[in-house]
């Protein structure tokens, strides 16, 4: 299979079109990271009621979209508890008023929890003091690093298949490419951000890294649950925002989960 083709020329270009405005928003911080927090939760609550649900988005959908954006802007504000809970009652009550396609209840709900949950801790993490934008720009940056790092190892090296049930594309030798990249990616920023330590910044790589691969395959799952290729076709070369942020949205809360023990530690 050819590394360079049509489909990595878009990603690229789609890559340095977003790239700069992402790191940009988290740089900068409010009100720009909410917003395109808040943006991206709403895009990628679509892209899952339309794959996952009959119907697509009427009414009853938007509302269930506007009251995920109270979750978030409770959050935003410092309601982290407050909008966990809305979270979570909005879960329950998808989970009944739901048209999944295959009549499992579950996915209204599931969706809700893939999407918000992330974007809460994103927007939590950016919040610490001293330390939230790099952080989030180090969790960014070893995510992407991950995903390059698999895509070009995986294209050249190929090998054993990692997942051919959920992923046929997808290989040993570019799951462990992934790994390298991250670490690399995250040393070398715990070497310009002076915050974390060589080992801290190769542990916190390693577990973002492992934590992103398998957000990859649960994507590849869902969308072969669901017999879709992409969950849309918002960004070229990439399908949809869900397809984009599948390795962030499991990395976010395990990230935010680790930065919260550590702080209770100390």
């Amino acid at each position: 299979m050819a590394v360079f083709s049509r489909e990595l020329a878009l990603r690229i270009g789609s890559a340095m079109v977003m790239a700069p405005l992402v790191l940009a928003a988290v740089w900068f911080g409010d009100p720009f990271f909410p917003c395109l927090i808040a943006l991206a939760a709403v895009l990628m609550q679509a892209e899952w009621i339309r794959i996952s649900e009959t119907g697509g988005l009427k009414a009853l959908e938007w509302v269930r979209i506007v009251v995920l954006i109270g979750a978030l802007a409770l959050g935003a504000i410092g309601g982290w508890a407050q909008g966990l809970l809305l979270l979570l009652v909005l879960a329950v009550v998808t989970s009944v008023i739901g048209h999944p396609r295959d009549g499992v209840r579950l996915w209204p709900a599931l969706g809700t929890l893939y999407i918000g949950i992330p974007c809460l801790a994103m927007l939590w993490l950016r919040d610490k003091p001293h330390v939230g934008r790099d952080v989030v720009l180090a969790l960014l940056l070893v995510v992407w690093a991950t995903d390059i790092g698999a895509y070009f190892v995986g294209r050249l090296v190929g090998g054993p298949k990692l997942a051919p049930r959920w992923s046929p594309n997808k290989t040993w030798s570019g799951a462990i490419g992934g790994l390298i990249a991250a670490i690399l990616v995250g040393v070398a920023f715990a070497q310009w951000s002076t915050k974390v330590s060589i080992l801290s910044a190769v542990l916190l790589s390693i577990g973002t890294a492992l934590t992103a691969e398998i957000g990859d395959l649960i994507e590849s799952m869902l969308k072969r649950r669901f017999t879709v290729k992409d969950t849309g076709s918002l960004i070229p070369g990439h399908g949809g925002l869900l397809d984009r942020l599948d390795s962030l949205l499991l990395a976010a809360p395990v990230v935010a989960i680790i930065v919260l023990v550590v702080s209770w530690r100390q």
